[in-house]
């Protein structure tokens, strides 16, 4: 007999897809996320502990914290009851971690100190230590990173960097016009005052012309008007002689 040859099955796609219909890192109501070649999404992730505290939690310690100086003064705050904790991670002393309800919330470190011995005549400096708290370091676990600080402070100086440079070259172009203005502004000048020195002269050589024509006027003109008047006076005598 034949054997019958059993007929393929046809892929149907799901509705949902293959794709994770979630964001990364987070599991979704319908189970993990297969992909082609079954391999599955990380359902594992870190973070830091401290990002976890409730809001409420985290404004009573932010806000305690604000006092709390040394370590001597981190351990007053344990009392077995209310949640803290402080302790000490060396042998001598000088690194104390304080937590709150099992999470660590701050890092209280003593600072290297020297001791100097004044000699015979030697000035007491200025600025020394006075204060034996101010060799406490409190470090803020809660902040950024070593590393993310150093991205921060490695892209703010590029911006400025790339700022300084387009505010240079924006200063180069404004000199170059500053003086290209200033040179046409000295021609200018230079035009204004050939202009008016030619305006003066012929207002000089109009002003003696008109002197000339003035002075001629009145050397005729009076004569004129003496002749006219005494011919009148003249005229006039005569007539009356006549009427006599």
């Amino acid at each position: 007999m034949k054997k019958r040859r059993a007929k393929k099955r046809k892929f149907v796609k799901p509705a949902t897809g293959l794709r994770s219909q979630v964001p990364v890192g987070r599991v979704g109501p319908q189970g993990v996320a297969y992909h082609k070649g079954f391999v599955y999404d990380q359902l594992r992730f870190t973070c830091l502990t401290i990002a976890h505290m409730s809001k409420v939690n985290w404004d009573m310690v932010h806000a305690t914290l604000k006092t709390i100086v040394t370590a001597n003064q981190a351990l007053t705050l344990p009392d077995g009851v209310n949640g803290w904790a402080c302790q000490c991670l060396d042998q001598n002393g000088r690194v104390y971690i304080l937590s709150y309800k099992g999470i660590e919330v701050a890092l209280y470190f003593k600072r290297q100190l020297t001791e100097i011995k004044l000699n015979p005549g030697d000035h007491y400096p200025e600025g020394v230590m006075q204060d034996p708290s101010e060799a406490w370091q409190r470090l803020d676990i809660a902040g950024r990173s070593a590393k993310q600080a150093n991205v921060v402070l490695t892209k703010m100086h590029e911006r400025i960097e790339d700022e300084n440079s387009l505010l240079t070259k924006r200063v180069n172009t404004l000199q170059q016009l500053n003086d290209k203005l200033e040179e046409e502004i000295k021609k200018k000048d230079k035009q204004i005052i050939s202009m008016r020195s030619k305006a003066k002269e012929v207002s000089h050589g109009s002003c003696s012309r008109n002197g000339k024509s003035h002075k001629k006027g009145r050397v005729v003109s009076i004569p004129k008007r003496v002749s006219g008047s005494t011919s009148k006076v003249r005229s006039s005598g005569v007539a009356t002689k006549r009427r006599a």
